[in-house]
C-alpha cells in the first residue's frame, strides 16, 4: 500500500534522477509504484471492520459478501449495474514495485502500515462524511 509521504519521496527521486540526466525507463519499463510490499485485502477489510465496530457504525466486525440489495446500493454509488460491482471493486490485482528501488528510492513505511493506520483512517472518513 502507498503512503502520501512515500509517494512524494518517490516522485522527488524520479525527478532528481531525470534532472541529473539518468535514464530511468519509461513506457512499459517506466511504471513507478510507491509500495513497500503486499497487504492481504482481507486483512485490510478486517481492520476497517474492527474500527467501524468500535465506533458503533456496524453491529459486528464480520465481513461478509454483499447480497443483492447491497450490490444494488453499491452499483448506484459507482454508477454501474450491480453485476459490475464485483468487477469494479473486487478481484485480485497485484503489482510488484521494482523501479523505485532500482533508482535508489526506499519506502519509509512498511507494507502493513495501512493496517496500523486503519483506525485513524476510518475516523478521517467518517468525519469527512459529516
Amino acid at each position: 500500500m502507498r503512503n502520501v509521504r512515500d509517494s512524494s519521496s518517490l516522485y522527488l527521486a524520479i525527478l532528481g534522477r531525470i534532472l541529473n540526466g539518468a535514464e530511468i525507463g519509461y513506457g512499459e519499463q517506466g511504471y513507478y509504484l510507491a509500495s513497500s510490499g503486499d497487504v492481504v485485502w482481507d486483512d485490510l477489510y478486517d481492520a476497517m471492520a474492527r474500527a467501524l465496530k468500535t465506533r458503533r457504525v456496524v453491529d459486528d466486525e464480520s465481513v461478509v459478501l454483499a447480497d443483492d440489495a447491497v450490490l444494488d446500493q453499491m452499483g448506484a454509488a459507482i454508477q454501474r449495474s450491480k453485476e459490475f460491482v464485483p468487477v469494479e471493486l473486487g478481484g485480485l490485482c497485484t503489482f510488484t514495485s521494482r523501479n523505485g528501488k532500482n533508482i535508489g528510492w526506499e519506502p519509509e513505511y512498511p507494507a502493513d502500515y495501512i493496517l496500523q493506520a486503519a483506525d485513524e483512517e476510518v475516523d478521517r472518513i467518517l468525519n469527512t462524511e459529516r
